[in-house]
């Protein structure tokens, strides 16, 4: 029986952005022979990374992370502003720039 080749975790410092550490996925499965990485991000950094992957044609696993503190999901403290809500509607607005920067870039 034929193994795949593993792509061993790194974790990559010097990239300025979630597009330049995926090239360097890219160029980690072409250099290791690998087909494909598995990529453990935040579920709401998530969608965006799959889109780019799928742009650069990379075989990726996506494994989406819980968030530091999940806010309440019913009872009186759904209602209530909380610092977890703030910390998901801070990561949700960053999302929505970044989405709208990688179509101006190109790269979704």
């Amino acid at each position: 029986m034929a193994t795949t080749p593993l792509l061993a975790f790194r974790y990559l410092r010097a990239a300025r952005t979630t597009y330049d550490q995926l090239l360097w996925v890219q160029e980690s499965i072409a250099t290791t022979h690998s087909r494909r990485a598995a990529v453990v991000a935040s579920r709401v950094h998530l969608p965006r990374i799959v889109d780019a992957a799928r742009r650069l044609k990379i075989d990726l696993v996506a494994i989406p992370s819980p968030l530091d503190s999940e806010p309440p999901d019913s009872g009186v403290r759904a209602w209530l502003p909380s610092f977890s809500g703030l910390q998901l509607s801070r990561d949700g607005l960053y999302e929505r720039v970044a989405v709208a920067y990688y179509r101006w870039k190109g790269w979704q």
